[in-house]
Parts: structure tokens; sequence; C-alpha cells
């Protein structure tokens, strides 16, 4: 799967994510279980406010 970045904001029951996978196939991926997370959050009481999954370049850091 590579290595990815994530950036996690929570603030007043909403969380912001921002996923950075190394390979698009996992952005892919990520991108198809959106709605999966989005289920699991509300479940916990929690709003995803947003969701942005953007594939770094190779050699970007």
């Amino acid at each position: 799967m590579g290595e990815l970045q994530a950036t996690l904001v929570l603030a007043a029951g909403q969380v912001a994510v921002r996923v950075e996978p190394e390979q698009e196939q996992v952005a892919g991926v990520l991108r198809a279980q959106a709605r999966a997370l989005s289920d699991a959050l509300e479940a916990s009481g929690i709003a995803l406010a947003a969701f942005a999954v953007i594939p770094r370049e190779a050699g970007h850091e």
C-alpha cells in the first residue's frame, strides 16, 4: 500500500480529513470508502465535515 500522510482536524463534533497517499491506486480505494468512513463517524456522533484524498507526487515530502 505504501506510505501516506493524514491530517485530521476535529472541532465542534465534526472532523475534516485530508489523506495524501503515495499511490493513485490507494487514493482510489480511499475515495471508494469515504461513505463507510462517514457512516462510522456518524454512528459515533461525529460528522465528517470534509474528506479529501490528494495523491502525493513522487519525491514530495
